[in-house]
């Protein structure tokens, strides 16, 4: 599925969606047990809807959709819930979500440190209002623009090997 989106995802977190789908899925099958992933991630997504998961794949979004249809809500939290789900699209929280793995791809031990996390806030907004994400190229400029806010920060971009990456 991430080949199909040509999109460029590290392996270490394809590894990790991986895992996560093959426990919750074993455990559906062998111990007859209800799980649910709930992400972002239209790769994991797909997966589910091809259906070789015995779980169910969603957003936060739909599994409120689901979850919420059979409890009264009152008016305050109905629009508040509506405000959030206007203000955040899908491809907004897909796109944050991409810089948020990449800043901890190559800055992980940063993230501890409190203002370099509120720059990554205040930089991820600020892509997030200027990228088209309805673009083609949406992904590699994120990318782009994620690799120059480290290399900003005097972070070493790595391959997962450990080498420099050449490519940026």
């Amino acid at each position: 599925c991430v080949n199909t989106r040509k999109l460029d995802k590290p392996t270490h977190l394809v590894n990790h969606d991986v895992w996560a789908m093959q426990f919750t899925h074993d455990r559906i099958t062998k111990n007859n047990e209800h799980w649910f992933i709930m992400t972002y991630d239209r790769a994991m997504i797909d997966v589910f809807r091809n259906g070789v998961f015995a779980g169910w794949v969603t957003n936060p979004y739909s599994f409120l959709d689901m979850t919420q249809c059979e409890k009264a809500m009152s008016e305050t939290n109905f629009t508040s819930l509506m405000h959030a789900i206007a203000t955040y699209s899908e491809k907004t929280l897909s796109a944050g979500s991409r810089i948020i793995d990449r800043v901890v791809q190559y800055a992980s031990k940063e993230m501890q440190n409190w203002e370099f996390k509120r720059e990554v806030e205040t930089f991820k907004k600020e892509v997030l209002e200027t990228v088209d994400l309805d673009s083609e190229n949406s992904t590699h400029e994120i990318d782009t623009k994620t690799d120059e806010f480290l290399k900003s920060k005097n972070i070493v971009l790595a391959t997962a090997e450990g080498d420099a990456d050449l490519d940026t």
